[in-house]
Parts: C-alpha cells; structure tokens; sequence
C-alpha cells in the first residue's frame, strides 16, 4: 500500500531531477559562462528550485 502511496512523489522528483539535468547540460554547452563564473549560480538555483518544486507538488498529489 505504502509503495502506491509514495509512487506519485517519486516520479514528480525524477521529473524534477530530469529538468536540472537539462539546464546543467545547457550550462555545459556554455563553457565560456563557465570559465567566467557565471553559469555555475543557474545551475545551482535551478537544482534547489526544482527539487524544491517537485517535493511541493508530491506531497499535495500524496496527501
């Protein structure tokens, strides 16, 4: 029962864990922004923000 319960919070997290992926593979084809510094704090921020998105958006769909 609890594996049903928790299913939709897992797949909203690796939803979540797929976009950072995606803008850190954005941030490495920009490796001039790199070496200057600027493309670390987008991928960073992204990362927080979208596991911080993803746990909000499954404990609703949970509880």
């Amino acid at each position: 029962m609890n594996q049903i319960r928790y299913r939709p919070i897992i797949l909203v997290n690796l939803l979540a864990l797929r976009t950072t992926v995606l803008v850190a593979e954005w941030a490495l084809t920009h490796r001039e922004w790199i070496v200057r510094g600027k493309a670390y704090a987008p991928v960073i921020v992204s990362g927080f923000v979208a596991y911080f998105i993803g746990v909000v958006i499954g404990h609703a769909i949970v509880s």
